[in-house]
């Protein structure tokens, strides 16, 4: 990444940030706000494709914006271009995107997921192995799983998730701690709500709490065929991708542990149990709640 790149990353990083920190609602302020706009932060393997889908359905399709970082960084103009501002944006945007400097000041929601590394990175490789029209398809499959992360063929192979929040993710990271301590203090003051997959059900539930929507019903999306399943990982392959991303490991558990009280919090047990169940009954739930 060429001197120019790395410094626009840094800039819109911190842009990013000194805006969230004006407009990001907590919680407990989504609640008294009328339908504040939801941005959500996508970070791939997290379950997030169908997260979006979830979320869409509880707008109009005019009010719905779909766009990856890289195709609004070469259409900014976007945002103006529609006769409303759209109310639910969604996407790759990681905390250096120019997404975030074409915002309007306003109230927003800032959601994310994250996931345990180690089978967020299994799932990566599952997915480009099977993904022929992938850049890295061909490279996924010529190679091992152990060689291919030491390869460091694509930044999400290293600490991918702290990256993303730390404005690293097309640069070269600090070390393991300070990158944790970064994207840890971006989840902390510029995100609403951040889920975890493994929890994915509790997220869902937290959001009709918080955010008032009614639909959460769903079938999951974009699953990666399995090549590798975790349970067949031995322990040289989770010891290498463990070495790879031990800021992510720190993060997760950080994001994991707050996370859970909230849902200790607002939601329980007999909640959860009764949306699994209608859920995995293809039942609406909207009654049980």
């Amino acid at each position: 990444m060429n001197d120019n790149n790395v410094t626009q990353d840094s800039e819109y990083f911190n842009q990013a940030r000194g805006f969230l920190s004006q407009w990001v609602l907590t919680p407990e302020q989504a609640m008294q706000n009328q339908s504040p706009r939801l941005v959500f932060s996508h970070v791939p393997k997290t379950g997030g494709t169908t997260l979006e889908a979830i979320l869409a359905k509880n707008y109009r399709l005019s009010d719905v914006l779909h766009l990856n970082a890289p195709e609004f960084k070469r259409y900014p103009e976007i945002l103006q271009l529609k006769k409303n501002p759209p109310r639910f944006i969604c996407g790759h945007h990681p905390l250096h995107s120019p997404l975030y400097r074409h915002l309007s000041p306003a109230p927003l929601f800032h959601l994310t997921v994250v996931r345990e590394p180690v089978s967020r990175v299994l799932s990566y490789y599952n997915y480009l192995r099977h993904k022929t029209d992938h850049p890295l398809h061909p490279q996924a499959c010529d190679l091992d799983l152990v060689d291919f992360v030491e390869s460091g063929a694509s930044p999400e192979l290293n600490n991918g998730q702290a990256r993303r929040f730390s404005g690293y993710l097309h640069q070269s990271p600090p070390d393991d701690l300070s990158l944790f301590e970064m994207a840890r203090d971006v989840l902390q003051d510029s995100f609403s709500l951040v889920g975890t997959t493994a929890c994915f059900d509790e997220t869902l539930l937290l959001l009709h709490h918080f955010l008032g929507f009614s639909d959460i019903f769903y079938q999951r999306r974009n699953q990666s065929p399995q090549s590798i399943k975790p349970e067949e990982l031995n322990n040289h392959q989770r010891s290498v991708i463990g070495r790879y991303n031990q800021a992510d490991a720190h993060l997760y558990r950080y994001a994991e542990t707050r996370l859970n009280k909230l849902i200790s919090e607002y939601i329980s047990d007999t909640l959860i149990q009764k949306f699994c169940e209608a859920n995995s009954q293809n039942h609406q739930w909207s009654g049980l709640i």
